[in-house]
């Protein structure tokens, strides 16, 4: 065996911090190599608009924080400065997109060292790398896939929380800083972070109470006063920091309220804090909580917090209780307040599985006690920790709308897609719970060990379909927008050259953001009618009859280069085109102009009730459209009815077999021929067929042309 090897082999096992430092870094590069190769399968982003306003404001971190060449605020710059590199160093979006997802993987994975030094606090070498373990194999880390914030907060969270607990153990002035400074980056990541200073403080209150009650003689009042003293400094910098941010928001002319970028809405006078709402989904999102973790380690903190409540429970027990409860309840209550003032209608466990690690750690530290249970903590915990999963309504919250924030519900979604009766969920919930309870309940000391074993098993088997469900909304979404190579714009023009972008507000957005995700010559937006989702920056310009495209002041539009779809017929030539999603970039002679538009079909070519043709510039003519059904869904005849001018001329059946042609003669006015087609009847996929689609479609368009009255 190599000598070398042999030697720093030898330095390591006789240097117990130097191995721990090794097995750090090991859980580290093994997490952030794992997420890396399940991040291969999202191919591109499925979270809108959130994944694209990151992608823009990292590729623009240093020349001012832009969306669509427009300077924004309201975003924290510390995300956008962490991927900032790969669309630094990598041209090609498609190339950024993956090192984004790496560093993505690296940077959670980092969440590793801060939960163990705080794990440390309370636990064995060992114990502590078992909860690090845990930290990054939980189901969320799959967010390391999607460009949003969750992957740098997580982290930075749990690195203040370090924090929280270094200052509770001792109250130095630097260490109370570090606690604002932590909390400062948090915010900087998500607004929510905020919530740590008012944790902090409770945490401060709870610690003086509970090590007062512990350790001293004399009154309770005077030893939970003595010890409110010692964290002067942090009385101190809230007061004086409450008092700077209203000065400073007084001269900027704006409410504290809008420090909170999307959680401003809780700060808004005009809420109403009805109060039953919010308890119920604040009792959701704790139950949840529970659920995502597997019961296991969410018994273990509650029997931890009750256990610190004891006079026989250590200092560090009692540091550890004091930052764990108040950050916990308290950025339950901000996302469940969240979820009822912007009506989401769902658990928003991603803003909320940050607090999980917590649980994680109160795990490992009750394996490592010998697995406790003689206590009517115990009894407590169990109970509670059974019957809140239970409770969720598993009908009204397992859907669509789940997949991109509630992981906890994948589980019991695939367990509840194989039972013959949905109604039957709760009930299997309720006997895994009680099964896990039962074992823990039952294990022998000895075997302590198992309980880690099995919560990283939980995880392990409920990420399985995470994992499948988000992939295949990432290659859905991309397979929505774009067809071929994502970045098929930016090879058919040349470098630096601008795309702008005319959305005709009818266009399945995804077809937008999709090429703009992955294409840099992708510019500005112009939309013409209906915006696109979102509220990002865009311009609205109209058409005139002549079919030049202006501002609203009049002003005509210019480019070289325009992207949109193909029912809209640009005056130029097309340069590239994505014929399976009908996009195509036009190069103009600089003034844009539009033939004739298509409005109503939809992007695999069904129409619903109604559609309609435009001809700008148009002295008659006819325009012929080609049309088929599906006996499937339409087993009898669709009526197609076009209308001219508000009459409605002889109207054609369309068979379920074979194709039909309609042709209607168009009759201009002010220089603008306008056809509208009425189509009955139309059928539902969801209800007709059982297949996954609500829409209600009429008829497929094949073709639609015109022919000049020459």
């Amino acid at each position: 065996m190599n000598k070398t090897f042999v030697s720093a082999q030898s330095r390591v096992v006789k240097k117990p911090r130097l191995a721990a430092a090794v097995a750090l870094a090991v859980v580290v590069v093994v997490s952030t190599t794992i997420r890396m190769i399940l991040n291969a399968n999202a191919t591109g982003p499925w979270i809108f608009v959130d994944e694209m306003v990151y992608s823009e404001l990292g590729r623009s971190a240093f020349s001012g924080f832009k969306i669509r060449e427009v300077p924004i605020s309201g975003y924290g710059a510390v995300y956008p400065l962490v991927i900032s590199p790969a669309y630094l160093f990598f041209e090609n979006l498609v190339d950024a997109y993956t090192a984004a997802k790496a560093i993505n993987a690296l940077v959670m994975s980092l969440t590793a060292i801060p939960v163990y030094f705080i794990a440390r606090t309370i636990m064995r070498t060992r114990w502590a790398l078992a909860a690090a373990v845990l930290s990054v194999a939980i189901p969320a880390m799959t967010y390391t896939s999607v460009i949003m914030t969750e992957s740098v907060f997580y982290p930075v969270f749990a690195l203040t929380i370090l924090f929280v607990v270094l200052a509770l153990s001792r109250p130095t002035i630097v260490r109370q800083l570090l606690v604002f400074a932590g909390t400062f980056l948090c915010f900087e990541t998500r607004p929510q972070g905020a919530i740590i200073i008012p944790a902090f403080a409770v945490s401060i209150v709870l610690f003086a109470f509970f090590d007062a009650r512990a350790t001293t003689s004399e009154s309770l009042f005077r030893g939970t006063r003595l010890r409110l003293r010692s964290y002067w400094f942090t009385w101190l910098l809230c007061v004086g920091g409450v008092l700077a941010l209203v000065g400073i928001q007084s001269v900027r002319g704006k409410s504290l309220g809008s420090l909170l970028g999307a959680y401003a809405t809780l700060a808004d006078g005009q809420n109403r804090y009805q109060v039953r709402p919010i308890i119920s989904w604040y009792l959701q999102h704790i139950a949840e909580l529970d659920l995502w973790l597997g019961v296991i380690p969410f018994v273990a903190l509650l029997f931890l917090i009750g256990f610190a409540a004891c006079k026989s429970a250590t200092r560090e027990v009692r540091v550890f209780a004091a930052a764990a409860v108040p950050v916990v309840l308290l950025m339950a209550a901000v996302v469940a307040a969240f979820a009822v003032f912007t009506n989401v209608g769902r658990v928003e466990e991603r803003n909320l599985f940050y607090v999980g690690f917590l649980a994680l750690i109160a795990v490992c530290w009750w394996v490592s006690a010998g697995l406790p249970r003689q206590s009517r903590w115990f009894t407590i915990a169990v109970t509670v920790s059974v019957v809140l999963p239970v409770a969720l309504p598993f009908g009204a919250l397992i859907n669509q709308s789940a997949v991109s924030d509630t992981f906890g519900l994948f589980l019991p979604w695939a367990i509840q897609n194989r039972l013959l009766d949905p109604y039957l969920t709760p009930y299997v919930v309720a006997g895994g719970s009680i099964l896990v309870v039962l074992i823990i309940t039952l294990l022998r000391p000895r075997y302590a060990w198992l309980v880690v074993v099995m919560v990283l098993g939980f995880f392990i088997v409920s990420g399985i379909p995470v994992d499948r469900k988000t992939d295949l909304a990432s290659q859905g979404a991309l397979l929505q927008g774009i067809s071929g190579a994502p970045d098929w714009i930016d090879r058919a023009v040349a470098e630096g050259t601008v795309v702008s972008v005319l959305y005709p507000g009818t266009l399945e957005p995804l077809k937008i953001w999709e090429n703009e995700f992955f294409n840099r010559s992708v510019g500005s937006v112009f939309t013409i009618g209906v915006p696109l989702p979102g509220q990002l920056p865009e311009t609205v310009v109209v058409v005139g009859n002549d079919g030049l495209v202006t501002d609203r002041a009049g002003n005509p539009m210019q480019g070289e280069y325009v992207l949109s779809d193909a029912s809209v017929h640009l005056m130029g030539t097309v340069v590239a085109a994505d014929a399976a999603r009908g996009m195509e970039v036009v190069q103009t002679s600089g003034q844009w102009g539009i033939m004739d538009s298509v409005v109503g079909v939809m992007g695999d070519q069904w129409t619903g009730a109604e559609f309609s043709y435009v001809r700008y510039r148009c002295s008659g003519g006819v325009v012929r459209v080609i049309m088929n059904s599906d006996p499937t869904l339409h087993p009898t005849s669709v009526t197609v009815t076009p209308v001219v001018g508000g009459k409605d001329l002889p109207s054609v059946a369309v068979g379920p077999t074979g194709e039909t042609m309609l042709v209607t003669k168009l009759s201009p006015s002010a220089g603008l021929c306008t056809v509208q087609y009425r189509v009955d009847p139309t059928a539902i996929p969801e209800i007709v067929t059982g297949e996954p689609d609500s829409r209600a479609l009429g008829v497929r368009i094949l073709s639609i042309t015109y022919a000049s009255a020459d």
